[in-house]
């Protein structure tokens, strides 16, 4: 039986094209129910960074990952379901996901957007800040930010909004903050447009909005980073944390790369 499952579920990551939701939700339902008829703690990580933020912030326990990308096929789902016009069931999709790996940012930003085109704000603003903690790079800073900003702005409240679109910008710039921006500068006559970044971030404080990633993060990446063997990901990790950071230890790292064909990164005591 878990041959034959095996050689489906390689035969979708392989073709996905080949299979019709109905498909998809039967390969799904079959591959669920094989790992919880043992009973045990199932964790679906994407990559090895993320079993270190799994083992921090959410279990500490004992548990075993799984053969296949569950998160993945749950997810894959809710996006077909979306173009359906399924949106509460995608959320359940999205929901089931996150049990498979509650630490996958893309299924986070995945919800983030069902709850946008659903108009569930205060729902959106409880999803954003779960996100948080697995936020480590530039781009995912720049999309909890922009999707805070969202929040603020249907509850009609335009400068802390306006302040997180540019906060969001300033970890990377996207034509959807610059267009929100735009909107708020005309609807408000300008009013907020000309805040420095300081008055930005002492504004964010003022709401209890953080104006960097967890430090805990931060810290398991790093230590991903350096149990990493793979050398070319330990150096995508060093670099994700050097943008985030600017942090001239990882720097150094970085610089000190001794022959490419065979690299090794130097690591500070």
């Amino acid at each position: 039986m878990k041959e034959k499952l095996t050689k489906e579920y390689r035969s979708y990551i392989d073709h996905p094209e080949r299979y019709g939701y109905e498909q998809l939700t039967e390969l799904i339902d079959k591959l669920s129910e094989e790992h919880r008829k043992y009973g045990e703690k199932w964790f679906s990580p994407n990559h090895n960074l993320e079993i270190y933020l799994y083992e921090y912030w959410v279990n500490q326990e004992e548990y075993e990952c799984t053969s296949y990308q569950l998160n993945v096929l749950y997810k894959q789902q809710g996006v077909a379901e979306e173009k359906r016009g399924m949106f509460e069931k995608a959320e359940q999709s999205f929901l089931s996901a996150l049990e498979w790996n509650p630490v996958d940012i893309e299924i986070y930003l995945n919800l983030c957007e069902n709850y946008v085109k659903r108009m569930e704000w205060f729902v959106l603003k409880e999803i954003v800040r779960k996100m948080y903690h697995y936020c480590y790079t530039c781009v995912d800073l720049s999309r909890y930010y922009r999707y805070l900003g969202r929040y603020f702005l249907e509850i009609y409240q335009p400068e802390i909004s306006a302040c997180l679109y540019r906060y969001s910008n300033y970890w990377y710039q996207t034509k959807t903050a610059d267009k929100e921006l735009d909107f708020l500068k005309a609807a408000t006559a300008g009013v907020f447009a000309d805040h420095t970044l300081e008055e930005d971030k002492k504004l964010l404080l003022e709401h209890d909005i953080p104006l960097r990633p967890e430090a805990e993060t931060l810290a398991l990446c790093y230590h991903a980073a350096k149990e990493e063997k793979d050398c070319e990901i330990q150096k995508l990790y060093f670099s994700m944390l050097y943008q985030v950071t600017g942090d001239v230890e990882i720097e150094k790292i970085l610089i000190n790369r001794k022959d490419k064909r065979n690299p090794k990164l130097l690591l500070p005591e």
